[in-house]
């Protein structure tokens, strides 16, 4: 037989016997990552014919569960990004249903805006004109009634006003007196204290019943003058 055949051949069996203990090594690393327990014999024949040691054989399980983590990890990361092309693509949609409902409630709402600005501006020539109107009434006998209406509905206002101001004073008085009838020990001094606060009470009810009592020509004066201008609309 040829020599170099003949060792060609023995390289070859050299090679498929180097590949063997390779492929029983893995095995081996392979069961232990995957909490399996293999027989002693097979462990000591596979670290012998690779010549390693358990410490080897400790690294290579490590280093497998770790890339396995690390295979792991580089797939859940390829699922996530498959998941946000979804979830982008729905957002993109998303944008797409918004913007169209933009320009829909844009087209919808601008000339109703147009309508309202439009009469805004016939309330404020309307306002001008009515009091134009007013000014340039040519029935002085209105203007005179107006001024004597709105005079005396000034001076009741007023008066009202003044009565229920003092008619709070009165209540707050009360009140006071009140409180401190608490903190008083002398019964002399508590009796003398509810007495005032009686006669604030009875002085509060009594101006408000004056308040009350000037609201109905109040109104009355309000109605008048209205009725009034009503009138100095006219042409």
């Amino acid at each position: 037989m040829n020599l170099m055949k003949l060792l060609d051949r023995i390289a070859g069996k050299q090679h498929e016997r180097q590949e063997s203990r390779n492929a029983d090594y893995r095995k081996l690393v392979a069961q232990i990552a995957d909490g399996e327990d293999p027989d002693p014999g097979f462990v000591d024949h596979v670290l012998t014919d690779n010549q390693k040691t358990i410490d080897d054989l400790r690294q290579a399980v490590e280093l497998l569960l770790h890339r396995r983590e690390l295979r792991e990890t580089r797939e859940k990361a390829a699922t996530l990004a498959k998941d946000r092309e979804r979830i982008e693509k729905e957002i993109a949609e998303a944008d797409q249903l918004l913007e169209q409902a933009e320009t829909q409630h844009e087209e919808t709402t601008a000339p109703l805006y147009a309508r309202i600005e439009a009469i805004k501006q016939a309330s404020t020539e309307a306002d001008r004109a009515r009091r134009e109107l007013w000014e340039t009434c040519a029935y002085p006998e209105l203007k005179d009634r107006l001024v004597q209406v709105n005079n005396r509905f000034r001076d009741l206002d007023a008066q009202r006003a003044d009565i229920e101001s003092r008619a709070a004073d009165m209540r707050r008085f009360a009140e006071g007196d009140r409180q401190e009838i608490r903190f008083v020990a002398n019964k002399a001094q508590e009796e003398e204290l509810s007495e005032r606060a009686d006669r604030y009470e009875k002085n509060a009810k009594k101006l408000e019943a004056e308040a009350a009592a000037l609201r109905p020509e109040i109104g009355k004066l309000q109605q008048e003058e209205q009725r009034i201008r009503d009138l100095m609309l006219e042409p």
